[in-house]
């Protein structure tokens, strides 16, 4: 009964740990201003393909709750006409909602 008891202990000890230091871990990774470069870039490669333009997104950087700054932002149409070219973009975002596919920006600098 007692092999058990702390075998049990342990595991439940070991799926907490998991519990805790995976998200924490996320969440510390998603923090890195390269790690979000990067799947911004991702992102916009992929409306780049489904919109069949141009989008490219030099760097990112999300700031506290809701404020993302883009730095070299440059959007072209499928007939190679630049529709915008901007250095700095700062976004306050108002809403996100994944399930519905909806951004909501209140604010553009």
């Amino acid at each position: 009964m007692g092999k058990s008891i702390k075998k049990i202990y342990k595991i439940l000890i070991i799926f907490l740990l998991v519990m805790i230091i995976l998200p924490a871990t996320a969440f510390f990774v998603l923090q890195n201003s390269k790690v979000q470069t990067f799947l911004t870039q991702q992102i916009a490669g992929e409306i780049s393909r489904n919109l069949d333009a141009k989008i490219e997104v030099e760097s990112v950087s999300f700031r506290f709750f809701n404020r993302v700054v883009l730095k070299n932002v440059y959007i072209e149409d499928h007939l190679q006409d630049t529709l915008l070219y901007s250095k700095e973009i700062i976004c306050n975002l108002s809403k996100f909602d994944r399930k519905n596919h909806v951004i909501d920006i209140s604010n553009i600098n």
